[in-house]
């Protein structure tokens, strides 16, 4: 039930982040944060890249690989798109840089 609630939380922090909201993006990011048990790196990664911090980004990306998810998946997945061309992403999902 956690990874649920923790997964809307998720959601709604990066809806509120698309309208322009940051306070009750941040309060639902950290309480995304705070409820699951297992970390959702690529939820996070994203929430990342849409406040502009690339470098946790890139961080929880390379998490998010490590515990298996396919660099392919990660390279075409839209939440990153920002990523793309910046030297570190391009390394992680294993094409040269642009």
């Amino acid at each position: 039930m956690a990874a649920v609630e923790a997964g809307a939380l998720h959601e709604l922090a990066q809806l509120y982040r698309r309208q322009g909201n940051p306070l009750p993006a941040d309060e639902a990011f950290r309480a995304a944060l705070n409820t699951e048990g297992e970390r959702d790196h690529g939820a996070v990664a994203a929430y990342h890249v849409l406040v502009g911090d690339v470098d946790a980004a890139i961080r929880a990306l390379e998490a998010l690989v490590a515990a298996g998810e396919p660099r392919a998946w990660v390279a075409s997945d839209p939440d990153y798109a920002a990523l793309h061309g910046n030297p570190a992403f391009e390394a992680l999902v294993g094409r040269p840089p642009s």
